[in-house]
Parts: C-alpha cells; sequence; structure tokens
C-alpha cells in the first residue's frame, strides 16, 4: 500500500529539475521503445513509468515488477535499462510519458510522443492549358481528403516558373500539403512527420518543350590547404560550355560554402549548380528535359577531428597493424590509463600492471603495461576514426589522440595514348591517364627539340580520395596514382610515337665532329710551319 501513496503523490507532484521534454512522432499501430537515457542509481527505491496521471509499470529496488492492469499485454516491460515497449499505439495513446528513478537522488526523463495515421493519397490535376507557338501556361490543383491548393505554370520555350513560388499549406489534420516546381515535373506532396504521398506530372506531357538533354557534368578539387583545425578546398563544376568556382571553408566540426550556393544559366539554357549538402559538394547540371549530378565527399579532403585540434592524423594501409604510443608522462599516483576508439573502450591499464582488453577486440589489440602502448592488429578501414588515451589521476586528462585513417592500397593506373597527328617538324598526342574511378586527359605538343604539355602539369583527386597526376619528365609521360599508403605509375616515351622528336639528329652530330676535327687538323699543320719558319730565321 505505501508505494502505491508514493507513487500517487509523484504523479501530482513534478520533480524539481525535471528534463526537458523529448518529442517523439510514431505512426498509428506502430510499437514505441522508449529509452532510459540516463544511468539509474544502484540504490533506487522505486522506478516508475507514468503515462499522463496513470501509472503504468512499477518496478522497486527489490525488482518487484508490477504493470497497471489497463496496460496488460499493451506493454512490456523491463527492458534493458528500464526501457519500456509500447505496442500498438493509437491517437489516443499521444501525450507525455514520464519515467522517475526515486532514490536518494530523484531523476526525471520525459517523452512526448505524438501518434499520427498515415497521410492520406494526394492528388494532381491540371485544371486548364492555354499555349501559343512560344509560351505555355497551366494551372493545376493539389488537393487531399481536406484541403487543396491551385498554382499557375507559366512556361517559354526554355523555362518554367511558378506563380508566386512554391505553395504551400497545413491540413486540418494538421499534416503539410505542397506543390512546386522541379526542372519540369508538377510535384504535389503531402506529408506528416511519419508518412508522405506525392504525386507529380510533366509538363512537357501538356506543354511540349523541345531541349536536347543536359551534358555530364564534371566536379573537380582543384586544390586543398589544411591545418590542424581547417581546411579549404577550391573545386570547379563544369560542362561543356560552362563552369563555376566555389570555396568551401571547414573547420573541425562543420563546413560553409564562402558566398552561399553557386549557379549559373549556361550558353544552351541549362542551369549549373554547385552547392553543399551535409558533408558532400554537389554539382547539378539541368534544364527541363534532363538533369546529371556529380558529387565528392569533404571528408575525403578534409578528415574532420572532432574534439581536441591536437589530434595527430595517421595513415595505415589496409590489413597492416599499428602502434600506438602515450607520449606524454603518465601520474605516478594515476587510478587508470583508458584507451578509446570513438565511444568504445579498447583497453584498460591499472597501477598493479593489469591490462584489461575488451571482449569485442580480443585478439585485435595488444597491449604493454610498460609503455602504456596500444598495438592494432590487421586494420580494416572499418576501423577509421579517433583514438584517444585518457588518464584518471587527481583529474582527468587526455595524453594522446590519433586520428587513424585506414586506406587500400591504390588500384593499377592505365596510361593510354588516345591520338596522335604529325608532320615533318611537329608532333600533337592526346593521352589519358586512368585508375578504377577517375581519369585525366592531357595534350602533348611537340617539335623536332622539344615538347610541352599543354596546360602544365594534370592532376585530379579521385572518389576515393586518391590522387592522380599526369606530367612530362624529359622525353617520358608519367601516370601516377597514389594515396598517403601507397603508389602505382605508368610512363610512355614520346619517341615511340613522334618520331621526328628525337633530340639532336645523328647526322647533325656527325657533322659537327668532323667540322671540329677538321678545325683541329688545320690549326695542327699552320702551328707546326710557323715554328719551322721561325727555326729557320734563328739559323
Amino acid at each position: 500500500m505505501s508505494i502505491f501513496v508514493i507513487l500517487g503523490l509523484l504523479v501530482c507532484i513534478e520533480a524539481p529539475g525535471s528534463s526537458a521534454v523529448t518529442p517523439v512522432f510514431v505512426k498509428k499501430g506502430d510499437d514505441l521503445l522508449l529509452n532510459v537515457t540516463e544511468d539509474v542509481p544502484q540504490r533506487f527505491f522505486v522506478f516508475v513509468w507514468i503515462f499522463k496521471e496513470t501509472v503504468l509499470v512499477t518496478v522497486s529496488h527489490q525488482g518487484e515488477l508490477l504493470v497497471s492492469d489497463a496496460y496488460t499485454g499493451r506493454v512490456e516491460f523491463p527492458l534493458k535499462k528500464f526501457s519500456v515497449k509500447l505496442k500498438n499505439l493509437q491517437e489516443a495513446d499521444s501525450g507525455v510519458y514520464t519515467a522517475q528513478a526515486i532514490g536518494e537522488v530523484q531523476q526525471t526523463l520525459k517523452y512526448n510522443v505524438i501518434v499520427q495515421a498515415p497521410v492520406s493519397p494526394v492528388g494532381l490535376t491540371v485544371d486548364s492549358v492555354s499555349s501559343s507557338s512560344d509560351s505555355c501556361n497551366l494551372t493545376v490543383t493539389c488537393s487531399t481528403q481536406d484541403s487543396h491548393i491551385s498554382s499557375t505554370l507559366r512556361c517559354d520555350t526554355q523555362t518554367c516558373s511558378q506563380e508566386g513560388g512554391e505553395r504551400s499549406e497545413v491540413t486540418t489534420s494538421g499534416a503539410s500539403l505542397h506543390v512546386y516546381l522541379v526542372n519540369d515535373s508538377i510535384i504535389c506532396n503531402h506529408s506528416n512527420q511519419v508518412s508522405w504521398t506525392t504525386n507529380m506530372m510533366n509538363i512537357q506531357d501538356f506543354c511540349p518543350q523541345h531541349v536536347a538533354p543536359v551534358s555530364p557534368v564534371g566536379l573537380t578539387v582543384d586544390s586543398v590547404s589544411s591545418s590542424s583545425d581547417s581546411c579549404n578546398l577550391t573545386v570547379t563544376c563544369s560542362t561543356q560550355d560552362s563552369h563555376i568556382s566555389s570555396t568551401l571553408r571547414c573547420d573541425t566540426q562543420t563546413c560553409s560554402q564562402e558566398g552561399g550556393e553557386r549557379s549559373e544559366v549556361t550558353t544552351s539554357g541549362a542551369s549549373l549548380h554547385v552547392y553543399l549538402v551535409n558533408d558532400s559538394i554537389i554539382c547539378n547540371h539541368s534544364n527541363q528535359v534532363s538533369w546529371t549530378k556529380n558529387m565528392r565527399n569533404i571528408q575525403n579532403f578534409c578528415p574532420q577531428h572532432a574534439g581536441s585540434s591536437a589530434v595527430t592524423p595517421v595513415f595505415v594501409k589496409k590489413g597492416d597493424d599499428l602502434l600506438l604510443n602515450v607520449t606524454e608522462d603518465v601520474p605516478e599516483d594515476f587510478v587508470v590509463v583508458v584507451w578509446k576508439f570513438r565511444e568504445n573502450i579498447l583497453a584498460t591499464f591499472s597501477p598493479d600492471s593489469k591490462t584489461k582488453v575488451s571482449g569485442a577486440y580480443t585478439g585485435r589489440v595488444e597491449t604493454s603495461v610498460k609503455k602504456f602502448f596500444v598495438k592494432l592488429k590487421n586494420l580494416q578501414e572499418a576501423d577509421s576514426g579517433v583514438y584517444t588515451a585518457r588518464v584518471v589521476a587527481q583529474e582527468e586528462q587526455t595524453l594522446d589522440e590519433y586520428n587513424v585513417t585506414v586506406q587500400a592500397p591504390v588500384s593499377p593506373v592505365g596510361l593510354t595514348v588516345d591520338s596522335v597527328s604529325s608532320s615533318s617538324d611537329s608532333c600533337n598526342l592526346t593521352v589519358t591517364c586512368s585508375a578504377q574511378d577517375s581519369h585525366i586527359s592531357s595534350t602533348l605538343r611537340c617539335d623536332t627539340q622539344t615538347c610541352s604539355q599543354e596546360g602544365g602539369e594534370r592532376s585530379e583527386v579521385t572518389t576515393s580520395g586518391a590522387s592522380l597526376h599526369v606530367y612530362l619528365v624529359n622525353d617520358s609521360i608519367i601516370c601516377n596514382h597514389s594515396n598517403q599508403v601507397s603508389w602505382t605509375e605508368n610512363m610512355t616515351n614520346i619517341q615511340d610515337f613522334c618520331p621526328q622528336h628525337a633530340g639532336i639528329s645523328v647526322c647533325l652530330v656527325k657533322t659537327v665532329v668532323f667540322s671540329v676535327g677538321l678545325i683541329i687538323m688545320v690549326s695542327a699543320v699552320i702551328t707546326v710551319h710557323i715554328m719551322e719558319k721561325l727555326k729557320k730565321k734563328k739559323l
């Protein structure tokens, strides 16, 4: 009886220092797991889940479990860490669910659960069309069971625009209704936090647009400059007839695009965009009938070092072992030294010279008590991330942090000669340097004496983050593929394709040698003749 008296007080009195309410949306009929994210004190008196003012479940410190009769069969408890699973939720189950642990200190966790029915299908109708040889106007209606929006689209031979821009409305059931234009499609969308439906129509079905599909788009990283806590990239988004350059500035946590999204209308009337979405740079080329896209992940060029800027970058080849040392002094009175990977404990070192490797890393980690180092074995790409050594003494501090990047060896590289055009005194070659996921083309122009590379050395960062280079050294074209742990190379001799480019000709060499020899011989004869005359005069 005493427990129920206490529970009655709990549902009537707000606990001091209650945590913020976490909103949770769930679809009608689904189950929901509510987790207890804080540690529950070991010496609690009673733990309780409450919905509004109704007690769902309780558990005493002796482990006695009590589920309210009204929720028998609808609640699963206890689960791991006092979590509760609510089954087959209905709209009437919406409200605040509170978890309370009562002990020497009272802890409270709250979820505001909102149960929503899936949105109804959405309809999109074209109400009217008026067109001429160079323009076309449409009026459309986007509708659901309880709401609708009308909008007008105005098109010429190249582009379409939505009068007043995107239209939206909140329906009587609290969902969102949108009608908007994307390229040459009219889209009607009906959504809430748990579901969505969409309907779309192609404007060309009503206003034929005679526009050729857009060409493929290229996205190249032109330059990267980085330090321990920042990284700047310059990229170029390009098509056959246009290009845009943009600069990205990143710190250890976020990236921003200088000047925001960049866009341009190409000479063919298409749209070219380069923009930032999360950690990806996206280059998009589109017109009313087609689109192409290219993207690069910023982290392939600027590894994000969460936390301290004193993180030491380390690159290691896939399958190799790696030794991580503690370079800072460990206090003599330390309690424990801990190596962590992200949020997982790898190994611990205690003052009594005992070490313990976490079960998940048994056989994959070797330790040394003397130096507190860890040896990571047979590293794979999934093992990339920040490894931290921390010590607990009179205060807790970080000893060392390493940002480990595991890279596979680069793939072999190919160098092909695509075309050769030559005359008696010149020769031009176009070559392609290629890896599995990228390629670069370059043109070499030669006369009888020298060769030059049009535009100088060419380089590109591949989608896997490696570097691809094609460049000229003396009479050789070299294609190089490398990352921080490996490299491959291929080379071709220009003289195999441009015989007229062979440096100084043999004939010229023979002529020079013969001329020099003849001059020496004539000089010797003249010298001997002069010396003999001088001797006769003296006599």
